[in-house]
């Protein structure tokens, strides 16, 4: 049963060319990212300035927060049938709660200590936030029309590249003047208000028809390789900017408030650009599939020179042409796997997606925690390395146009049966 909700009377404040429902999520979007934002960066040099943490225990933290979503993925299906797709897309924001709640008690100086009274919160972020990302999906390839996907894929990058610009300078700000348990407090008021826009608005259950047992097997059996590729040149890459450039800017500008100040800049010109990638893929006069594919090849080249430049400035200029670019990368990435996604069992192929991904994750931390535990004393060819590694890792996102390629092909041999038929 559908209710009134509390925030409706403001929805005609936004005169927006989407409906009311992904005006919903896109808010959650913007308020979730601005809180995550605010601490990401702060959380990273707090680690490495405050607590004396290594490069490799640093990454070690990480795999141990990515293992918790790899461990509860196949599980939470059930869940989110149970609660509904908007309620599940808000479970990001109670995990967020709960784990910033947690986090300046049991992340302490003794490295080992801390990871065990983390553990954990972990593994119930992992189901809160596999939740969140798997609903996510299920909802956007439900909700993006054919006519305006890019444009609303744009959108809600843009609510996020907000947050990106905004956030970092003023976690940076923060961090510097009143210390890192007030970006905390900050950034749990930002999920609180994420969460309590979807909580309160009315929502839909749907069945799932797999079992966890299922999910796993079409994992292996019934995934286009394809989208192994892709996935994997994806999400090796942003691991790189996660956790990896950050460290980087540690070592180089040795300053948070510098960072931040960077990456917002940055951020910035990024935000512009995604508007405008949306807007083209919606004209039709250009394939998402060949924007990413050039937007691959400008971005393996732009994050080579990341890897072997180490002055401020020139970082600053690399870093804003990367950001740039990546949106040329990022929407009709996004685009393509909604097609993929929409084709048929939208639920199933959502999820599968998404454990790819943590995998995906996973691996890529636990190859830089073997990385740099094995070279503590070496990190500047180790950066250069794995910057360049990264930057070729990129090419292989263009093999998600094989996967919509076969997207199409099905649907001209459905249609000449259906002609047959006829």
């Amino acid at each position: 049963m559908h209710h009134k909700t509390i925030n409706s009377e403001f929805f005609h404040l936004f005169n927006l060319k989407i409906d009311k429902e992904m005006l919903e999520v896109g808010l959650f979007q913007l308020f979730v990212c601005l809180g995550q934002n605010l601490v990401k960066l702060s959380l990273i040099f707090h680690m490495y300035q405050n607590l004396n943490y290594e490069i490799w225990q640093i990454f070690a933290f990480y795999f141990l927060f990515q293992l918790g979503f790899v461990l509860t993925n196949p599980f939470v299906g059930y869940l989110i049938q149970k609660v509904g797709l908007k309620h599940g897309i808000s479970s990001r924001g109670f995990g967020n709660i709960v784990f910033y709640v947690f986090l300046p008690f049991f992340l302490q100086a003794d490295f080992y200590q801390s990871m065990l009274l983390l553990i954990p919160i972990f593994l119930l972020q992992g189901v809160l936030k596999n939740m969140s990302n798997i609903s996510y999906d299920i909802f956007l390839a439900h909700h993006l029309n054919k006519k305006n996907k890019g444009e609303v894929v744009a959108w809600l990058q843009i609510a996020m590249m907000f947050a990106a610009i905004v956030a970092p300078v003023a976690g940076a700000v923060i961090t510097k003047f009143f210390g890192f348990n007030i970006v905390i407090y900050v950034g749990i008021l930002f999920m609180v208000i994420s969460s309590v826009i979807l909580y309160l608005t009315p929502d839909e259950k749907f069945p799932m028809h797999y079992t966890p047992k299922k999910l796993i097997s079409d994992v292996f059996y019934k995934t286009p390789k394809s989208l192994f590729l892709a996935e994997w040149g994806r999400v090796f890459f942003e691991t790189i900017l996660w956790v990896l450039w950050p460290i980087f800017l540690i070592l180089v500008l040795k300053d948070v408030l510098s960072m931040g100040i960077l990456i917002g800049a940055s951020s910035f010109f990024a935000m512009i650009l995604a508007y405008l990638v949306g807007k083209r893929i919606d004209t039709g006069k250009t394939s998402p599939a060949n924007i990413l594919k050039w937007g691959a090849w400008r971005s393996t080249g732009l994050n080579f020179f990341r890897a072997i430049w180490f002055e401020p400035v020139s970082l600053s200029i690399i870093d804003a042409l990367s950001q740039v670019n990546d949106q040329t990368i990022q929407i009709p990435y996004n685009t393509e796997v909604y097609k993929w996604t929409h084709e048929k069992d939208t639920f199933e192929r959502a999820h599968i997606r998404r454990i790819l991904s943590e995998v995906f994750f996973t691996i890529s931390l636990l190859v830089f925690v073997i990385a740099f535990m094995c070279f503590p004393h070496s990190p500047c060819w180790l950066f250069v390395l794995i910057f360049s590694v990264g930057a070729f890792s990129l090419s292989l996102t263009a093999q998600i146009s094989k996967v919509t390629d076969m997207v199409e092909k099905t649907k001209i041999k459905t249609a000449k049966v259906l002609l047959k038929v006829d």
